[in-house]
């Protein structure tokens, strides 16, 4: 228990140790803070338009003067200088703080070696972060800037300048001068009205080989985003610019392009540029006597995204080399432009030398080459095309456009299967012999390639006002169907070709009439059939009629539906009059459509026979009373019957007695075959008898049965009639 005891007071002891030593750093690092303002009034800890000024001298008289930190508020300050005495100084505040350089105001502590802007002479780590700088357009001499370590003593190495606004008018922005191995300029704006964005020059000073940057910064249509040059001795470290973005002013002969340029003063290896990453529009970049062979103007352009106005030089001191100056336009080695010059009258070349630079550019311009090489002339002449007269000679780019081709396969394509095609370009500008577009060599305006399946090959820097066809070589099993094969490349804009390949699928469809001939004459003349894809309605329909046989194929019909799946083709007709629900059967792309009718018949009726006339003989019934005699009829065809209504009978009831008929044999009638299988009986003197089978006597019995019934019948209605009566 102890031993416990003893260990937790041992902690306890330990924690609150901890506790006052980070309190005392909290305090430390407090201490080493001011806040200004630069309102007259406030309860900063300086106030006023000379408060950063103000803070500095604090700090100057400090003992420890080593990582202070100076905090602006909101407003407009004037600026400042920093020595060597406050190392590591930080000033910084946001884009509401505004520092008010090269406005004609003295410099704040008399320094003999005033620039007009922020001093940091020989002040070592000085950061200035997150404010604006504003410009008031005051001009001395060269070494004017907004932030600078000029000075007669050198130094100021490590600073950094971040996320700050360059506004205002001014030569410079940023003037790195000998003794400033090492420097950072990260995330900064740079307006147009400042010339050059990052000047150094450091004679003797090579680049520290921990390095320097200019990184994320945007550079807006300045002259140069940067313009420097390193000497002294011993190797220098990596100058490394990434991330930045850089836009040139004006178009064609105009254009002033946003320069980088790098020089290594005697080709000793002082600077070792990496420069790589950034977008460049309207842009140059030169580098001048690199010793690292890797590094050319060629190999920068291709690390970074730039556009066809920009172009790059590696510019060498007379005697290194064959060749002085190399101006190369944009990497993937296609045309875009010419050589230009202008300038060459400011020069101090001779007549002579300035021949001969319009000859090599001529010569360039004519063999349509991207690349301009500059030899032959004497020593110390070739380097100042470019190291004195930055756009003494520049490249000019065509207005251009681009063509795409696209490749669509519809459904599954043969494993590995390539399509070929040929684009022909036509016009002005487009040279007999070997022409090279966005990375395809064109011979003659003609280039060979193949796409496969959803690829497609964009071809760029064809010149405005070319006329383009695309063709595809047949393949076999496919279909092909092509938009846009033919046009004009038109400036800034892209022609897109769509090439579509599907296998082609026929459709056959075969009218059959199932209608006896046509017997009831109602069969059309023609029919149309629709056919569906899905059981959806197409765009495709026929006309079927006897001179095509009732049949027609629909070919070239794609096999798959946009989403790759295969289509279910059926037909449908329209409706037929006359005939019933037309019955459709289809299999292999085979489809029979069968119209049924039948025709309307007469109804057979069977063959009769007359039946002989027989005489009426009459059979007496029992006499009637007196009051019920009725007046007798006669018979037609002189048969006479004797007639009793079933009243009568009933009341008299008398029993009928029966008939008795005379049997009368018939004479043998004419008997003519018919055509559809009956005989015609032809007698005019015999009547027709009904056929007799067995004995005669059972027609008489049926007649006079037949006769009782309808006796009894009249008998009955003439009682209903006299009871109602």
């Amino acid at each position: 228990m102890k031993r416990s005891n003893w260990v937790r007071r041992t902690l306890a002891m330990f924690m609150a140790a901890v506790l006052v030593l980070s309190a005392g750093s909290a305090l430390a690092a407090e201490e080493k803070t001011l806040r200004v303002s630069a309102s007259a009034e406030g309860t900063v800890d300086y106030n006023g338009p000379t408060a950063i000024q103000d803070a500095i001298r604090y700090i100057e008289s400090q003992t420890d003067k080593d990582g202070w930190t100076i905090i602006l508020e909101d407003g407009e300050y004037n600026r400042f200088n920093v020595g060597k005495k406050t190392p590591n100084l930080t000033v910084k505040g946001g884009k509401g703080a505004v520092i008010s350089v090269m406005d004609g105001t003295a410099s704040p502590t008399g320094a003999g070696d005033d620039a007009g802007g922020i001093n940091f002479q020989t002040a070592a780590g000085f950061t200035l972060e997150g404010v604006t700088l504003k410009a008031g357009g005051q001009k001395k001499n060269w070494t004017y800037a907004m932030i600078t370590n000029f000075g007669n003593s050198g130094g100021g190495n490590g600073i950094t300048v971040k996320d700050c606004d360059f506004t205002g008018t001014a030569g410079r922005g940023i003037l790195i001068s000998s003794g400033c191995a090492k420097f950072t300029v990260d995330g900064c704006t740079f307006a147009e009205t400042v010339g050059t964005a990052v000047e150094v020059m450091n004679d003797g000073t090579p680049v520290a080989q921990e390095g320097s940057f200019v990184t994320n910064n945007t550079f807006n249509k300045n002259d140069y985003a940067l313009h420097g040059y390193w000497g002294g001795k011993g190797s220098g470290g990596t100058l490394t610019m990434t991330g930045n973005t850089l836009t040139g002013k004006g178009s064609g002969a105009d254009t002033k392009r946003c320069k980088i340029i790098v020089q290594d003063d005697g080709n000793k290896g002082n600077v070792i540029p990496a420069i790589s990453g950034n977008t460049i529009t309207n842009g140059l970049v030169g580098l001048v006597n690199i010793k690292d062979d890797g590094v050319l103007a060629r190999a920068v352009l291709e690390a970074n995204t730039v556009d066809e106005g920009t172009f790059g030089v590696d510019g060498i001191e007379p005697g290194t080399i064959e060749f002085y100056s190399s101006y190369q336009a944009k990497q993937g080695g296609y045309r875009y432009g010419t050589w230009q010059s202008t300038g060459l009258n400011n020069t101090d070349w001779t007549d002579e030398q300035k021949a001969a630079v319009q000859t090599a550019i001529d010569e360039a311009n004519a063999n349509q080459a991207d690349v301009l090489n500059i030899t032959g002339l004497p020593d110390g002449t070739l380097i100042h095309t470019f190291t004195w007269f930055k756009d003494a000679i520049y490249w000019t780019p065509y207005e251009n456009g681009k063509l795409t081709v696209k490749k669509t396969v519809e459904g599954e394509a043969e494993e590995g299967r390539k399509f070929a095609f040929t684009v022909t370009l036509t016009g002005e500008g487009i040279p007999e012999g070997e022409q090279v577009y966005g990375g395809v060599t064109f011979t003659g305006g003609v280039a060979e390639f193949e796409l496969g399946k959803d690829e497609s090959l964009t071809i760029e820097g064809i010149p405005v006002g070319v006329s383009y066809e695309v063709a595809e070589e047949a393949a076999d099993g496919y279909t092909t169907k092509m938009e846009n094969a033919t046009g004009e490349i038109l400036a800034d804009e892209e022609a897109v070709v769509s090439v579509t390949n599907a296998s082609p699928i026929i459709i056959t469809v075969t009218k059959v009439w199932d209608d006896e001939d046509d017997k009831d004459s109602l069969r059309p003349d023609s029919i149309i059939v629709n056919l569906l894809a899905d059981g959806e309605a197409t765009d495709y329909e026929c006309e079927l009629d006897e001179a095509g046989k009732w049949t027609y194929t629909f070919e070239d019909l794609p096999k798959y539906s946009e989403e790759g799946k295969e289509i279910v083709y059926s037909v449908k007709e329209e409706a037929v009059e006359g005939y019933e629900e037309p019955v459709i059967e289809g299999k292999d792309g085979v489809f029979t459509i069968t119209n049924i009718h039948v025709p309307e018949t007469e109804p057979e009726t069977e063959p009769t026979t007359e039946p002989e006339e027989i005489p009426d003989e009459t059979v007496p019934l029992a006499p009637p009373t007196e009051e019920e005699t009725e007046t007798e009829t006669e018979p037609e065809d002189d048969t006479t019957a004797a007639t009793t209504t079933a009243e009568e009978i009933e009341e008299n009831d008398v029993p009928l007695a029966p008939p008795t008929v005379t049997p009368v044999t018939p004479t043998q009638p004419t008997r003519i075959p018919m055509d559809h299988g009956y005989e015609e009986i032809i007698d005019d003197e015999v009547p027709q008898a009904l056929p007799v089978t067995g004995q005669v006597h059972w027609p008489i019995l049926v007649l006079a049965i037949a006769g009782v019934v309808m006796l009894g019948a009249a008998a009955i209605i003439r009682r209903r009639q006299k009871t109602e009566g």
